[in-house]
């Protein structure tokens, strides 16, 4: 590759955890005996100490999920300083229901506890158990569902009942709106109903979606899903990945537990959002966390789409950390990635239906019930793409979405996004013609933005040309330019670049015409090597395009 006079860029992109887990091959029982699923990283002491290997991924798995709930006590107990992550409540759990098999002894048997659904009492002291009995009325069902309280104690809901009926009204309320879920998105959008839970202990009494109120907002969690399936032991014998699941949500999602946010608002979003992990734990319960979060976190936009929620991950996104991996699981970027499957279903169709198929269909290709063919989520997403996105490669895709991350107005609602960093300027004209080879090393799945600015002498019907050299388009590179004109008109290009990664483009660039010139350096790689071996990337693997060198040159013409 070229390296005419290079300068660093004063932007450089810095190595990102990602998160990712395992597929299950022909034999899934063998694979999650033999490899290492994902394992929620904090950034926090637990995180190093697993890193380190002072402690396994399952004594990890069961301390966070018991710090989820009693932090402090867990911290005292332990000497390390544990984030508790309620917003990461089902991904915790999901991850004590892949590592509990492998406890032993007090440690296994607090697994199981910590498990057991809210009915079961109050013999856990560091989860969610009731300590008063179920409810007479409780639970109420309908077709599909079954909603369980207890009437008195810190986790019975609000006992309004206005119809004197002995069911409260939010109970009524907790069900309308997850048969308002059911219905959007098994009726509407057709997916998978969640798995039957009648091979569990406590099934609840049938084979329907069983969901608990429990005051889990004293703990700063809205709600989660977890699966008690005993397929989750690989000694089960049960060779694929999609389990039963139950919810339980906050017993009344109060204001003062939640930053002010409306009850109604929460409970929306939280029963949108969690009713999707029970339809993916259908599907495959031990997805990349990202998937499953990002796709939770796009549904409850849609299914609730006034309440916007969602927008306030977008903080921990590429829209405003385009140097953040796309499957980072650093903070809450696996939230923040419900941003791409926006994009993906606006850059392929609409919002509307069938357009909202795309997801469906990469959940189709992430199947790992005996039916599906169990792509994990990066091999999924290249699947659909294949299928539905313009047969256009990942690369391709992925700077489009960077280059609409640039332009918000590009999104139906970009309007009330959050603006993007501003780009690193360099300035071009009479006495500054050229901006000599700039080059960074771009990680997998991040893009790099800069922008070319006319001087004040630079003349008004100029132009400047941009030459890229960058790695071979099968390392996944790409480039867009995005030029921007003081009437406001914006245009987009996508520069055609070889085989060799090398290609150029001339646009006008004129002071008083041209307000900036937006250069955009992608990275689109979507490849990984030793798979199911515990890391933070997709598949649980190796990115294998990491910190690849790209390179600009921008001279006036």
């Amino acid at each position: 590759m070229r390296r005419v006079g290079s300068a660093l860029l004063g932007l450089m992109l810095v190595l990102a955890v990602c998160g990712g887990q395992a597929s299950a091959g022909s034999n899934a029982a063998q694979r999650l005996a033999t490899h290492t699923p994902q394992l929620v990283q904090a950034g926090d002491e637990l995180s190093a100490a697993v890193e380190r290997g002072t402690i396994s991924p399952a004594k990890a798995a069961l301390l966070r999920a018991q710090a989820l709930f009693h932090p402090n006590i867990v911290a005292r107990s332990t000497g390390l300083t544990i984030r508790p992550g309620g917003r990461e409540a089902t991904p915790i759990m999901a991850d004590l229901s892949h590592y509990a098999w492998r406890l032993q002894g007090a440690d296994r048997a607090a697994a199981e506890r910590l498990l057991a659904r809210p009915d079961e009492g109050g013999g856990d002291p560091l989860g969610d158990g009731w300590t008063t009995p179920e409810a007479p009325a409780s639970p109420v069902c309908d077709a599909n569902v079954c909603v369980h309280w207890t009437a008195t104690g810190v986790d019975a809901p609000p006992a309004a009942d206005d119809d004197a009926d002995g069911v409260p009204n939010w109970i009524d309320q907790t069900l309308s709106t997850l048969q308002h879920a059911w219905t959007v998105e098994v009726g509407t959008m057709g997916y998978r109903p969640p798995k039957d839970d009648l091979t569990s202990t406590d099934n609840g009494g049938n084979g329907k979606l069983d969901v608990y109120l429990a005051d889990v907002g004293s703990d700063g969690v809205f709600g989660y899903v977890n699966s008690d399936d005993p397929h989750n032991d690989p000694s089960s014998g049960y060779d694929f990945l999609d389990e039963s699941t139950y919810m339980v949500l906050d017993n009344n999602m109060a204001s003062s537990q939640f930053g002010g946010l409306l009850p109604m608002d929460s409970l929306q979003v939280t029963v949108a959002h969690e009713f999707f992990h029970t339809i993916q734990g259908a599907y495959d319960w031990w997805e990349d966390h990202w998937l499953m979060e990002g796709t939770a976190t796009w549904m409850e936009d849609v299914v609730y789409d006034s309440v916007n929620q969602s927008r306030d991950y977008l903080g921990n996104s590429l829209l405003t950390h385009p140097t953040i991996s796309l499957d980072s699981s650093a903070g809450a970027f696996w939230y923040g990635s419900w941003l791409w499957y926006e994009f993906l279903t606006e850059w392929i169709g609409s919002r509307q239906a069938p357009a909202v198929n795309v997801i469906k269909g990469i959940w189709q290709f992430a199947d790992g019930s005996p039916t599906g063919p169990d792509n994990y989520s990066m091999q999924a997403i290249k699947s659909e793409l294949a299928v539905a996105g313009q047969h256009h490669p990942l690369a391709w895709a992925f700077a489009d979405f960077a280059m609409w991350n640039r332009d918000k107005p590009l999104y139906q609602e970009g309007a009330g996004f959050p603006a993007a960093p501003a780009a690193q300027q360099f300035h071009l004209g009479p006495t500054q013609t050229t901006t000599r080879w700039l080059s960074a090393r771009i990680n997998h799945l991040t893009y790099l933005p800069a922008a070319l600015v006319p001087g004040t002498r630079q003349p008004r019907g100029g132009h400047v040309t941009i030459r890229f050299d960058l790695p071979p388009v099968s390392n996944g590179s790409a480039a867009r330019v995005i030029v921007r004109f003081t009437s406001g008109k914006v245009v987009l290009h996508r520069v055609t670049l070889n085989s060799q990664g090398n290609g150029s483009l001339r646009v006008a660039f004129g002071h008083g015409m041209t307000s900036s010139v937006l250069v955009i350096l992608v990275n689109g790689s979507g490849r990984y090597t030793n798979c199911f071996s515990g890391t933070q990337w997709s598949c649980a693997g190796s990115p294998v395009d990491q910190a690849k060198a790209e390179s600009f040159n921008a001279t006036l013409s």
